[in-house]
């Protein structure tokens, strides 16, 4: 075997025998093991390298498997001196290259090639790409819609009403696609569709109300022990007169809600204990305070903290109505899912038939199609006599398809390596289920074992892991106990010491805003810098600090300089702050490798390009002039510029100054002034034949600029980018090219890649079998995804859980289903997260640094209820890793020099006032193509007159909204969605109750009397008769001068999104809903202007002669009437 000895734990792996799962934490050596029990069989004569077949889920991970295999045995080769011996091995070695040690793609491929006889497949098929495999889906999806439609299917036409309408089928497919995607994982899929709407029945929804009371039972459990316990407490304090003699009752009345839960036979009476629920308030406690008890006060916040339980409850049964409603609303949901089950095999029936005509396979057919060769006895016995033993890596990550595959094809030795704590793939359909169900029966055998040796990291980042997931990490949480079983150990002594830091975003003052003024040829010289992101200026920085400095190298003891290209930065995903977190190590010129897209329009390199192609297309531009004789193409400094400014008047224009100082002067300057000025027309004329892609190459070349940015820091980066913009331009002109970056937002993505020796800046996904020295993990606070709880709900044991629509009242409700789906997935997206932030923080080699917005309240109760990485981290645990903050001011980059030796202040003056002079333009140069009504308001509140480039549809409401927090957000949004939905006929207080039953699921902020209230304003009541709009978007052409603050005449594309909108004849009227602590007199004059463009849209309607707009304030409880 290899010269590096295994630990007792390996070598215990490596000589078990027959059906074994090894369970690997991070950086324990599983591949070492597998390996070295390949190589112990092999010598003993057990098995040859032909007869073995490892399946791994990377082609990489198979490759590296091989060539590991490959020099253990070339070593072992030339270790020993017995020529039989050598011989063997020898013989060994040449086989590897035809070993099945391989991916279980492939594995899968050859079984189909091997057997594809007993099929309809053709021999030589071949796999589909992903472009070819989505066009024969979407094939696929137009032909079943046609096939039901023809057929007429009643179950199609549903789908139809409730998910086509008049938006055309775009919707329904995906629908179909998404819910194809999560059933194809399924060994029986086509099975399960079938026998789905038979689970529609009686047995099931007493089953489903069970599993919905089982929580609820939990809280009012803890509710009554805790009751119970404060009452004993309490006691003496009331009796010695310290506490109001109300307190026994306040405690009495949350002990009988307990009581009263627990005792309750369904979820639904359970629902009905909280309807109209009053329970009597605390006691004051003013005279405690005036007192001084402190063993009173502690007492009296832990008998408030009582009110925790009580929401607790509230909102886990506010979502249940009466058990008839709910029985009426899951049948009636069983319907749609029978539907959807129908156009999904149709539809699975025909993508089948158009592969097989096109010769190709998918992935997921590779699995379906050797599963089905496998079921077949002969094939399956053949296959098994090929193997003697069978090895899995990363059995965590098996999906259900592939468990079945590999059950099959193993034998009696089978071996199998992996770590449920590193399963991250849930959303490709893998379980660690298989792995944790598996290690259990195996356990009670006496064959699963565990390697917790870790051979990775330095010690303290080993302790910080430990200590961390040690106390959130259990049974319930995730399926692993940590603490009783992956508690990680240092391999050996040198990985000593290591350093881990918890870091904080300094919190920073609001940098005050620029006076608008005059338009500055001085002011744009030089690129503006970007608004920094603070978060972004922290990595920075501790790169920075990184860079350069010794740490210790856990595999030798010794200390190793850290280089670019030891660092490595982890986000979430490959979300917009991953690219501001990029763009702010670039621009601190710190070479960059990511996956993640920046916008190079933000770097001064492709803005002076952007301004050369801007003077060529308009040769009167005074800034993009000044930009371009300031670059290589016309080579003027700062102070030669200063002095043409200075050669005339004031109020003549920049433009007017170059020209006269060229004509007039014959000095070096004008020399250059002439030179740059015949450059410039042979580039115009070389624009009107030739595309800008070609006039960029031309002044790159000609100029010298490109080889200038090569010698620059971060030259290849910058040129890199410079090429990306020019692919950009395509086979445009460059006035079209220049339309393309302004109606773009002057947006280019581009992916940094700086070569060898660059910070790598990757996904936590994308790390995982990877190590580097020092990692720093960002976005720590940031929000997980719940887009996998809205819509139709997906669920392993019932496939897919779609709302009960009423088809008369056009409206969707919640479900039992439902509700305890949305729980199941919490529970699991806390728990797949909880294994992405473990596989994060395991990658590290001697530092660790996790980077945070703020702590988090840490509640171990509710770690299945994370909301974010911060929600597992008890803070308390970890505060001699917290690193100093010393303010929000980050270093930057260094600011350009333009002049050395003392400022001559007159000199200065007279440069400035010159360079001062107002633009006769600058309205219509700054005006963009598009804004929103909400952005009008915006940066009218911010003090711009620019509009910002309109915000996507959905974005808009809280761009506008000025939401003082996170929370008032969500409670704005949730009345937003009620008053979407609301009956202004109905009374308030029964469309109350209805809305409330109906969203309080998804929107739990709703409160029923609040809302009473608001449907009870005037302003509704008075709509009857009216035709409703809701949610009412417009598009509308006006002059800019109509809607912002300029005198500009251009026309300006308006867009925006009228929450509810009434017409009679000709007569319109306008709500705007407004979540907002101000009074009437603020609202007027800070949405007037929106109110103002909603009116103009109205007006553009046929027939409208007199428009209203009103504003409800939906937090405050007025409405107020804007006049237009």
């Amino acid at each position: 075997m290899s010269a590096r000895k295994p630990t007792p734990e390996q070598q215990a792996a490596i000589d078990a025998a027959g059906e074994v799962l090894v369970s690997a934490s991070a950086g324990s050596g599983k591949t070492f093991v597998m390996i070295e029990k390949m190589i112990s069989l092999i010598l003993s004569g057990k098995a040859e390298v032909s007869s073995v077949l490892a399946v791994t889920f990377t082609k990489a991970a198979a490759a590296e498997m091989k060539e590991r295999l490959r020099s253990a045995i070339v070593a072992r080769i030339n270790e020993t001196k017995e020529d039989p011996v050598r011989a063997r091995l020898k013989y060994q070695l040449a086989e590897i290259g035809t070993a099945d040690i391989c991916t279980l793609h492939s594995f899968c491929t050859n079984v189909i090639r091997r057997y594809f006889y007993h099929t309809d497949i053709d021999g030589g098929f071949r796999v589909a790409d992903e472009a070819e495999t989505e066009k024969l889906k979407s094939r696929a999806v137009s032909l079943a819609f046609e096939r039901l439609l023809a057929e007429k299917s009643p179950k199609f036409a549903l789908l139809c009403r409730v998910f086509a309408g008049g938006r055309g089928f775009g919707k329904l497919g995906d629908i179909l696609l998404k819910s194809y995607e999560k059933a194809i994982v399924r060994a029986d899929f086509e099975q399960f569709l079938r026998d789905l709407p038979a689970r529609y029945d009686e047995e099931h929804f007493s089953l489903l109300a069970d599993e919905a009371l089982a929580p609820v039972r939990r809280i009012a459990a803890r509710l009554k022990e805790r009751c119970a316990a404060l009452d004993a407490e309490c006691a003496p304090f009331v009796e010695s007169g310290a506490f109001d003699a109300r307190y026994p009752a306040y405690i009495a009345a949350r002990l009988l809600l307990a009581e009263d839960i627990l005792a309750a036979g369904d979820v639904f009476a359970a629902a009905a204990c909280i309807k109209d629920l009053k329970l009597i308030s605390k006691p004051p406690n003013t005279k405690l305070k005036n007192a001084g008890d402190v063993a009173a006060l502690a007492l009296d916040e832990r008998l408030g903290s009582l009110k925790e339980e009580v929401d607790a409850l509230k909102k886990a049964l506010s979502a249940f109505r009466s058990r008839e409603e709910e029985r009426a609303a899951f049948f009636a949901s069983g319907e749609v899912a029978a539907a959807l089950c129908e156009l999904i095999l149709t539809f699975a029936e025909i993508f089948r038939s158009l592969k097989r005509r096109a010769g190709v396979l998918d992935f997921s057919d590779l699995e379906h199609e050797s599963l089905r060769l496998l079921e077949i006895p002969a094939v399956r016995e053949e296959v098994r006599a090929r193997y003697s033993h069978v090895f899995v890596d990363e059995y965590q990550d098996v999906n259900p398809a592939q468990e079945r595959i590999l059950s099959l094809v193993s034998g009696e030795n089978v071996f199998m390596v992996g770590d449920a704590k590193q399963s991250i793939y849930g959303f490709r359909g893998c379980s660690a289920d298989f792995f944790a169900r598996k290690y259990a029966r195996l356990a009670a055998e006496g064959r699963a074992l565990t390697l917790n040796g870790n051979f990775r990291s330095c010690e303290k980042v080993l302790q910080t892991v430990n200590g961390l997931f040690s106390g959130v990490m259990t049974e319930e949480t995730c399926s692993v106990d940590y603490a009783k079983t992956s508690m990680m150990i240092a391999g050996s002594v040198a990985q000593a010491g290591g350093e881990v830091r918890f870091e904080f975003v300094p919190e920073r003052e609001e940098a005050e805003k620029a006076e608008r003024g005059v338009y500055s040829v001085a002011e744009h010289l030089s690129p503006q810098e970007d608004e920094e992101y603070a978060e972004g200026a922290l990595v920075a920085n501790i790169v920075l600090s990184e860079a350069g400095r010794l740490r210790p190298d856990p595999a030798t003891g010794e200390p190793m300089r850290i280089g670019y290209g030891d660092i490595v930065v982890l986000t979430r995903g490959k979300t917009e702050k991953a690219g501001r977190i990029v763009g702010e190590l670039v621009r601190r010129g710190i070479p960059v490798a990511s996956a993640a897209e920046v916008n190079i329009c933000d770097y001064a390199e492709i803005k002076t390009l952007t301004a050369i192609l801007q003077y060529l297309d308009n040769g009167l531009q005074d800034i993009p002039l000044a930009a371009a004789l300031k670059s290589d193409m016309g080579g003027i400094t700062d102070e030669e510029l200063a002095k043409i400014r200075l050669s005339v008047r004031q109020e003549e224009s920049f433009s007017f100054a170059c020209e006269d100082y060229a004509v007039k002067n014959s000095d070096a300057l004008s020399e250059k002034l002439r030179a740059f000025r015949a450059r410039a027309e042979r580039y115009r004329l070389l624009s009107a034949v030739k595309g800008a892609a070609e006039v960029l190459a031309a002044i790159l070349a000609e100029t010298g600029m490109e080889l200038t940015l090569l010698s620059q820091s971060c030259g290849e980066e910058k040129v890199r980018r410079v090429r990306r913009f020019i692919a950009e331009a395509g086979e445009l002109t460059v006035p079209e090219f220049l339309e393309k970056l302004k109606s773009g937002g002057n947006s280019v993505g581009f992916s940094e890649s700086g070569g060898e020796n660059a910070v790598r800046v990757m996904t936590m996904h994308a790390s995982k079998g990877l190590e580097f020295p020092v990692v720093i993990v960002a976005g720590l606070n940031g929000r997980f995804s719940a887009e996998d709880m809205r819509g139709i709900l997906f669920d392993d044991e019932w496939g897919f859980a779609p709302p009960a629509f009423d088809l008369a009242a056009y409206t969707a409700e919640e479900t039992v289903l439902r509700t305890v789906i949305r729980a199941r997935l919490r529970r699991k997206r806390a728990e797949d997260e909880m294994r992405l932030l473990y596989v994060a923080l395991t990658r590290a080699k001697s530092c660790l640094h996790l980077v945070f917005e703020t702590e988090r309240p840490f509640n171990a109760d509710a770690v299945s209820d994370a909301s974010c990485f911060a929600d597992f981290v008890d803070f308390e645990k970890f505060r001699d890793l917290y690193a100093p903050v010393f303010g929000g001011d980050f270093d930057r980059p260094a600011p350009r020099v333009l002049a050395t030796g003392e400022t001559d202040e007159e000199v200065k003056a007279a440069v400035l006032s010159r360079y001062a002079r107002p633009y006769p333009h600058e309205n219509s140069v700054k005006l963009g193509v598009k804004t929103s009504a909400s952005a009008i308001v915006k940066d009218r509140a911010e003090g711009h007159s620019r509009p910002q480039f309109a915000e996507e549809e959905g974005e808009e409401r809280a761009a506008g909204e000025f939401y003082e927090s996170a929370a008032d957000a969500e409670t704005g949004v949730a009345y937003h969605a009620a008053l979407e939905r609301a009956d202004f006929s109905a009374p308030p207080a029964e469309e109350a109750a209805r809305l409330c039953v109906l969203l309080r699921a998804e929107y739990p902020a709703l409160d029923e009397a609040r809302l009473r209230e608001i449907l009870s304003m005037p302003v509704f009541g008075r709509l009857n008769g009216y035709a409703l709009w809701r949610e009412r978007a417009f598009l509308l052409s006006v002059p800019a001068c109509e809607v912002l603050e300029t005198d500009a005449q251009d026309e300006l594309l308006v867009q925006g999104v009228i929450d509810l909108m009434a017409v009679r004849g000709e007569e319109c009227v306008i709500v705007d809903y407004k979540y907002s602590s101000h009074g009437a007199a603020q609202l007027k004059e800070t949405y007037a202007p929106q109110l103002r463009v909603y009116a103009a849209a109205a007006r553009r309607l046929p027939n409208i002669k007199k428009v209203r707009t009103h504003i409800v304030n939906i937090l405050r409880g007025f409405e107020i009437e804007i006049s237009v």
